[in-house]
């Protein structure tokens, strides 16, 4: 019974709650990039996962330069 009231208390705190919605999801993408690393690494070998690395940074550049494009955009819309 007092394992339930404990759950219950951690349900209800928001902080809490998101705190280890948080880690399970960080937790979860650790070990699927860890699984795909592995794979990679066993089908394609060293230079197929260098590959999938650069794939990688690639994409994130690109995020990062969409996303400020699309901030840029929006901030001169707001200023005028």
């Amino acid at each position: 019974m007092r394992i339930k009231h404990y759950l219950v208390r951690i349900i209800h705190n928001q902080f809490l709650s998101a705190s280890i919605f948080s880690a399970t999801s960080s937790s979860l993408k650790i070990i699927t990039a860890l699984i795909i690393g592995k794979f990679i690494a066993v089908k394609l070998g060293a230079a197929g996962l260098a590959v999938y690395g650069q794939l990688l940074n690639f994409v994130s550049i690109t995020i990062i330069l969409v996303t400020y494009h699309f901030v840029q955009k929006q901030t001169t819309l707001l200023q005028n």
